[in-house]
């Protein structure tokens, strides 16, 4: 018997068991997930049955891959706002058949969830072993806090914005990342660490040779006022990298759009090069605000194409073949989202794939068009040194 199914255990604040008929009605999972989302998150066992708030057998789930997309859809539809990564539905196989663990992770920036049904909106949350509707005055604290949460994130949004727009109006052809956090820090710009995680690339648990911001030459970044600097262009380098760490934690990673183009066409960006460049950037975030991010802070990113228009992505099955799909649209493509302190901290690899998948929706491609060198799964990017 595989080790890793909890028989035996008790259920309790952050772990509940249910059988495998619970998924004939879905909704109760549902209402599982909401309460440990507007709790401190946890474990929901599907397939193990309980006596007594305790997992006593295993109860195969039949057809697992159709059981658990039917899952994945219904909550999606049935919860609000949807949940993203914070919930991860991963089958586990044992000599009796398959089980599914649901991994529910804090999301504070989001709260509060609802339980969306025939009856409204239901505010849930766990509290022991057991559910309940969250009252006026935990919803007033959630809400008011995740007002203040909102103005702040607008707020970073906003001088990242104006930084992306200011570079948009003195630069051509740019792949430009921004960052920007919510709590303002003051980094020791001195450090000597920063020096090793802008020449370093394994510093940061970056490639040396791959696709990536840093730059492993030279006497070193500059310090500029409030601001160290690592540039390609100051060594008269033709890739023109630049990565800029502002005293106050805000991060920007730039290069000329054509460091993406590395396919056959002229103007085709190679998949991997678009993959592996912001994913290297979030890694260097994960290094630069380690120890410095306060839990519950957020940041605001940006990732910039600008002068895009004509350039063509082909989805990764069909490299070689077919489905060239050139972007015209607009001539910058432009999306912005909001990560949250420990998503960078845990996740940095999926941070930077969930900003690459906008750009494939953008080029009509789908996650599953997007290079098998990231796995969804495990959240990271594995390629060869």
């Amino acid at each position: 018997m595989s080790r890793e199914i909890p028989l035996g255990k008790k259920e309790g604040p952050r772990l509940e068991f249910k059988g495998a008929a619970a998924l004939k009605t879905p909704e109760a999972i549902a209402r599982g997930v909401v309460a440990m989302l507007n709790a401190d998150g946890g474990e929901i066992w599907v397939g193990l049955r309980e006596e007594n708030e305790r997992a006593v057998a295993i109860e195969p789930i039949p057809d697992p891959d159709q059981a658990r997309r039917r899952l994945e859809d219904h909550l999606v539809d049935t919860i609000e706002p949807a949940p993203s990564n914070e919930v991860e539905i991963e089958p586990r196989a044992d000599e009796e058949g398959v089980v599914f663990r649901i991994g529910v992770r804090l999301r504070p920036d989001r709260k509060p969830y609802a339980l969306l049904n025939r009856d409204g909106r239901q505010f849930l949350i766990r509290v022991g072993a057991r559910i309940r509707r969250m009252d006026r005055q935990e919803l007033q604290m959630a809400f008011s806090a995740d007002g203040v949460r909102s103005q702040v994130r607008e707020d970073a949004m906003d001088r990242l914005v104006k930084k992306r727009d200011g570079v948009r109006r003195t630069s051509g052809n740019r792949f430009w990342l921004g960052l920007e956090p919510t709590e303002g820090l003051d980094l020791d710009l001195q450090s000597p660490k920063y020096e090793a995680y802008l020449q370093d690339p394994p510093a940061t648990g970056n490639r040396r040779n791959g696709w990536n911001f840093i730059v492993p030459y030279g006497p070193g970044p500059r310090l500029r006022k409030d601001r160290l600097v690592m540039s390609d262009e100051v060594y008269a380098i033709p890739e023109g990298r630049t990565i800029t760490i502002e005293r106050h934690g805000g991060l920007t990673f730039e290069a000329p759009l054509d460091v993406l183009g590395k396919g056959e066409e002229e103007r085709e960006i190679w998949p991997l090069a678009l993959l592996e460049y912001p994913i290297s950037a979030f890694r260097i975030a994960r290094a630069i605000y380690a120890d410095e991010l306060p839990s519950g802070a957020s940041v605001a990113a940006s990732l910039s194409l600008l002068g895009i228009r004509g350039w063509k992505l082909r989805p990764v099955p069909d490299r070689w073949l077919r489905g060239l799909h050139p972007f015209e649209e607009s001539e910058d493509l432009l999306w912005d989202l909001v990560f949250s302190a420990e998503e960078i901290e845990s996740e940095p690899d999926r941070c930077g794939a969930r900003l690459v998948e906008r750009v494939y929706e953008a080029f009509e491609f789908r996650r599953e068009q997007m290079p098998a060198e990231f796995d969804w799964k495990a959240g990271r990017l594995v390629l060869p040194e």
